[in-house]
């Protein structure tokens, strides 16, 4: 049993230091971005249903719909960064002829 507790804890120093060398990596990396893509992300939407009476206070009771977020993200073709953003601006239209 002392044998997997310490390969445990050689694993986890291991992956410490993976995680810390990829952050450094990332944080020095002169990125090269692809194309922003359309990413949307999951979650889970309560729907409020009806009140429980529970005392003076009834107590609301939800239904969860599974729904998603408008998100984009953009991936480093140098260091494998991936940035996630669900910010908009409006951007100026201008008149087309033909």
């Amino acid at each position: 049993m002392p044998n997997e507790i310490e390969e445990i804890q050689r694993l986890e120093r291991d992956l410490s230091k993976k995680k810390e060398l990829l952050n450094n990596k990332q944080n020095t990396c002169p990125h090269e971005w692809t194309e922003t893509k359309y990413d949307p992300e999951p979650y889970r939407r309560a729907i409020f249903s009806h009140y429980i009476p529970h005392g003076s206070d009834p107590e609301p009771v939800y239904n969860y719909v599974d729904d998603k977020k408008d998100r984009w993200s953009r991936t480093c073709l140098k260091c494998g960064k991936v940035e996630y953003t669900d910010v908009k601006r409006a951007v100026k239209e201008e008149p087309y002829f033909r």
